[in-house]
């Protein structure tokens, strides 16, 4: 999975980041028999499992992290978005709308009193004992839990069904789709390089091999040099990555200045600085899994070409 959100120093990164982690391989199902189906009845199977029952579309969403906003958006549902969490700042209006917590900690009450009719969140971004408080209000809950690129389209087709556009869901998730195979075709093929992802430099995280983000790295033509580790955002020491030699050090940010990249500057021992392949991208593209984490992608792949041929010339 991913983290979203602004990256802040100190405790608050390694909170965000840990809850992430404990959570994301919690995968549940619901057992409880569906009721029957009736006329004009909308259900669905949410990404954890759960079927999702409406009698009606949705007409008073709640979304729960930046992801899960971006995605009602792209389905045509915006304007039914009646509150949402901080750091929902895509598009533009999501940011005048009410917030009711933060991936850390969620106003249950709050939630509560706007009368949601649909809760749109993300299991990784919210604390699991939050998310048992909303299971018991009765209020439906559509969990958005991408393992794979593949689940990103799945959600807009189901969100564009729950919320009363089953078109634009299937037209957003289309286009993804292209978009995203317009990718493989150019990049996948390529002659591998390896590639250090770096999602924040004090301490020292990357992904492992489980993530989605390995996924998009691997589609791009490159190997995350640390695929092989199972944990989802293992701490590692600045000596582990000199060792394994990337050809390329892609950051999403940190404190050493230009975006976490100014402490491999100093290596230059290190292929990735040697040929000055070091790249900043931007979290909100490649770390948030919804709609515009195809244009992230495509940023990456770029960085990873240009690392490519800088390799080629060494």
């Amino acid at each position: 999975m991913v983290w979203e959100g602004r990256w802040k120093p100190g405790l608050q990164i390694t909170a965000m980041l840990m809850a992430a982690m404990l959570l994301l391989t919690a995968c549940r199902f619901n057992h409880q028999a569906a009721e029957p189906e009736k006329q004009g009845t909308i259900q669905v199977m949410d990404g954890d499992g759960y079927l999702v029952t409406l009698k009606q579309p949705a007409q008073r969403i709640i979304t729960l992290s930046p992801h899960t906003t971006e995605l009602v958006y792209a389905v045509g549902a915006g304007r039914q978005i009646i509150a949402t969490t901080r750091f929902s700042d895509y598009p533009a209006e999501a940011l005048d709308l009410p917030t009711v917590g933060d991936v850390q900690q969620l106003d249950i009450e709050k939630i509560i009193s706007h009368h949601p009719d649909l809760i749109v969140l993300w299991p990784s971004g919210s604390a699991s004992r939050q998310v048992d408080e909303l299971m018991k209000t009765g209020i439906p809950i559509y969990r958005t839990h991408p393992r794979k690129l593949a689940d990103i389209p799945v959600d807009m087709e189901k969100l564009g069904q729950l919320t009363g556009h089953p078109e634009d869901g299937s037209e957003s998730a289309q286009q993804w789709r292209d978009s995203l195979e317009k990718l493989r075709q150019q990049y996948s093929a390529s002659q591998k390089i390896k590639v250090f992802y770096q999602v924040y430099d004090r301490p020292l995280y990357t992904i492992g091999g489980t993530q989605i983000i390995d996924e998009a790295i691997a589609l791009c033509g490159g190997e995350n040099i640390f695929n092989e580790i199972h944990a989802l955002a293992p701490i590692l020491s600045v000596e582990t990555v000199l060792a394994r030699n990337p050809d390329a050090v892609i950051s999403t940010g940190g404190m050493s200045g230009e975006n976490g990249l100014a402490l491999w500057k100093r290596f230059q021992m290190l292929n990735a600085a040697k040929t000055g392949s070091l790249y900043f991208l931007d979290s909100d593209l490649i770390s948030r899994p919804g709609p515009r984490m195809v244009q992230g992608i495509q940023l990456l792949c770029k960085d990873i070409d240009d690392a490519r041929r800088k390799q080629s010339f060494k």
